[in-house]
């Protein structure tokens, strides 16, 4: 779906509330398992951060590559993705594969 991941997440809420019964306890045991595993890349996202070269770091710092936009709720996934692709563009190749690795 082409919709923001924030609103996404907004709309699946009210239809589970609107249902009710097992699908609102399945969906909130979802959402649980979704925050947890968002907590947990998270975290691994700022250690890979701290571990960058001082050059991929800058430029992470800079356009906001694997902090900034892969979090940002009011994309896309095609939006997240488009944004990273332009901005990777224009690193210098030896920062460029460092930040691809990273965001694996």
């Amino acid at each position: 779906m082409n919709v923001p991941l924030g609103a996404m997440r907004i709309a699946q809420e009210a239809w589970a509330r609107k249902i009710g019964g097992p699908v609102l306890a399945a969906y909130q045991e979802h959402t649980a398992a979704q925050d947890l595993a968002k907590e947990t890349e998270d975290a691994r996202m700022n250690r890979t951060v701290e571990n960058l070269s001082p050059a991929a770091r800058a430029a992470d710092r800079t356009d906001n590559i694997l902090l900034g936009i892969y979090s940002n709720q009011t994309l896309t996934k095609k939006q997240i993705n488009t944004e990273v692709s332009k901005k990777m563009k224009k690193l210098p190749r030896k920062v460029y594969n460092e930040l691809t690795l990273a965001s694996q």
